[in-house]
């Protein structure tokens, strides 16, 4: 009985592995090969799908950099941990200076570097050889570091990144020569008349140069009255230290383009040769440099063919001459001239002068309600200092003949209160809302477009006070003008110039067809320009006939650069180097004077040190400091 049930037991089993053998078989002499395909195509998503499962995930936990110096290599080093339990292949690094398109002025040393493969949960060191450019600026580089890498089935897999902030310096073990002042004698010479330039080498190493020899080249500015154009050091510049003066005997051209020269340093420390541009303090006008402005726009002569006449005014704010004016039109395809270039040269313009400018000009093609038009002045003064400025008008469509069906808002006018903006003070802005059509518009939005501070900080320099940057409006009439003002805070940190504000206008037809304006509002923003002596170095006694030391310490504690800057002394008594000519004062910089006073006889000896600069106002200012000598 037990053999027979053991018998039917196997029976059972054969017959269940046989029937869906036969079953299958069937099925593939109905469906052919079209059910095979469709099993296929699964796979291989399947397949993907599972790949995709094996991605490795990897994170940079620490850089370090070596120091970086001008003309030199360092290396990254990188320690990379793998937090995902899977492979990681070919990990290779792409770097790049941030907000920038390349990785200037680094670049790779050799080939850069791949790791073959990092273990699932593993940490890993790459390190990576750079160069710097031998004329890299010496300031603080971000640098952006992303690493690359495939998985187990090389496949792209997530990338990772980090941000290091790589700062370049000079190789303080080499000599480094920099012009750090240039005297004039007489400081004033006329055209044509000779005058000795003095350059005085600062050595910014700690290293000694030697055998210092210093070429000059005149750039067709001016004649040397020199044999030679070369001089010869006889001692040695220590690191730290200033030369002694290194003279030259030049006169200017009368159509020189600058002041410029060039100075070519060599020495035996150092196997390339070293070139300055130096500018030299010569300018025998008097006053502020011209400041070229225009003013009075108006328009007229509108025609339906689209063409018009603008007229105005165009100042020099400045006391020197503006010479080799250029104007320069840019209508942006929209705005073209008539019978006339876009670039005209003007005749020169005194100081304190104006003259009326008029521009017969021609819509091109109808688009917006707003056409701007920019105005861009190149001029020189006469001392071939070049200067620029740009102004950009707005020209409604109605004014120039562009008006049509469909209802046009514009800013027609704009005010500010106080006129000059200072930075981290409040000013007013009026602006004036036109329909310049005959129909009515609704729901009328205006908002003022953010204006960054330079620098990427995320901060903006202009904030709404006590309200958010727009305001609305239910209706403005045909025909009509709304004024409203808005309270803005000036940024304390804001560069001094002539921000642009983006000005966009929502609003609706008789039908509640939207449409939408965009203008442009023009705020110009000052800094404070502010001067400090720090300290007046004055001997507490002196004797007749025998020189005397008399030093200043100044700082420029302002938020704007201070032009045209120079100390000097004053007084009833023979002096020696009784001026210096400091050029450009930066914000946040300083710079020390020292004159010499000799007594020419027994007394009290009163004197001042003058401090002279145009700030940045473009106004001349004067500081004086008096001392006095037993």
């Amino acid at each position: 009985m037990k053999r027979y049930f053991v018998l039917s037991l196997i029976f059972i089993l054969c017959l269940g592995l046989w029937l869906p053998a036969v079953q299958a078989e069937e099925n593939k002499d109905t469906n052919g090969t079209e059910e095979k395909g469709d099993v296929d195509g699964g796979e291989d998503k399947e397949d993907e799908e599972y790949q995709r499962g094996f991605q490795p995930s990897l994170v940079i936990e620490s850089i370090r950099a070596d120091e970086a110096v001008a003309g030199g290599e360092f290396y990254l080093t990188l320690t990379i941990r793998n937090w995902s339990k899977h492979l990681a292949l070919n990990v290779t690094p792409d770097l790049k200076v941030s907000k920038t398109d390349g990785l200037a002025p680094f670049a790779f040393k050799g080939e850069a570097p791949v790791l073959n493969k990092i273990a699932g949960e593993g940490v890993s060191t790459m390190t990576i050889g750079l160069e710097v450019d031998a004329n890299a600026v010496a300031r603080d580089y971000k640098l952006s570091v992303t690493l690359r890498s495939e998985n187990a089935f090389f496949q792209p897999a997530p990338t990772a990144s980090a941000l290091i902030t790589v700062p370049v310096v000079y190789d303080r073990t080499k000599p480094q020569l920099l012009v750090s002042r240039v005297q004039l004698k007489p400081q004033e010479p006329a055209v044509g008349e000779p005058f000795t330039v003095n350059f005085f080498l600062e050595n910014m190493s700690r290293v000694e140069a030697r055998n210092v020899m210093v070429s000059l080249d005149c750039l067709d500015n001016f004649t040397l009255h020199d044999i030679s154009n070369k001089r010869p050091l006889k001692n040695p510049i220590p690191g730290g230290k200033v030369s002694g003066g290194i003279g030259f005997t030049l006169s200017a051209k009368e159509n020189r383009e600058g002041n410029q020269v060039k100075l070519i340093i060599s020495y035996t420390n150092q196997e390339e040769k070293q070139e300055e541009m130096v500018t030299l303090p010569l300018d025998p006008e008097k006053g502020t440099s011209p400041r070229l402005e225009f003013s009075h726009f108006n328009i007229s002569q509108a025609t339906a063919g689209r063409e018009f006449l603008v007229s105005v005014n165009l100042a020099n704010r400045g006391q020197k001459e503006a010479q080799n004016v250029v104007l320069t039109l840019d209508g942006g395809g929209n705005i073209l001239p008539l019978n006339a270039p876009s670039v005209r040269y003007l005749a020169p313009l005194g100081g304190g002068e104006s003259r009326t400018l008029e521009l017969s000009l021609a819509l091109n093609r109808a688009e917006a309600t707003v056409y701007p038009l920019i105005l861009t002045l190149e001029y020189s003064d006469r001392s071939g200092q070049k200067f620029t400025s740009e102004q950009t008008f707005g020209l409604a469509s109605a004014d120039i003949g562009a008006t049509g069906s469909t209802p046009r808002v514009i800013i027609s006018k704009y005010s500010l209160t106080p006129e000059q903006v200072f930075g981290g003070s409040v000013v007013s802005l009026a602006l004036n809302i036109e329909n310049t059509n005959q129909k009515p518009v609704h729901n009328v939005k205006i908002s003022l477009g953010v204006v960054e501070l330079e620098g990427g900080r995320g901060d903006t320099v202009f904030s709404p006070m006590d309200s958010s940057n727009s305001f609305f409006l239910d209706y403005i009439p045909g025909k009509n003008v709304v004024t409203k003002e808005i309270d803005l805070f000036v940024d304390p940190n804001a560069t001094a110039r002539t921000y642009i504000v983006p000005v966009t206008i929502e609003y609706e037809d008789d039908s509640g067809n939207p449409l939408e304006a965009e203008e442009l509002v023009t705020i110009p923003v000052t800094q404070e320009a502010k001067m400090e002596v720090v300290m007046v170095d004055i001997p507490p006694q002196a004797f007749v006939g025998q020189p005397v030391p008399i030093g200043a310490e100044f700082v420029n504690v302002g938020k704007v650069a201070l032009d045209n800057f120079m100390v000097a002394l004053e007084g009833d008594f023979p002096m020696e180097n009784a001026s210096y000519y400091v050029g450009r004062l930066e914000p946040g910089m300083g710079d020390y004077f020292q004159g010499m006073a000799i007594p020419a006889q027994e007394g009290m000896l009163e004197g001042k040190i003058v401090f002279t600069y145009i700030d940045g106002n473009n106004q001349e200012v004067r500081q004086e400091e008096a001392f006095s000598l037993p």
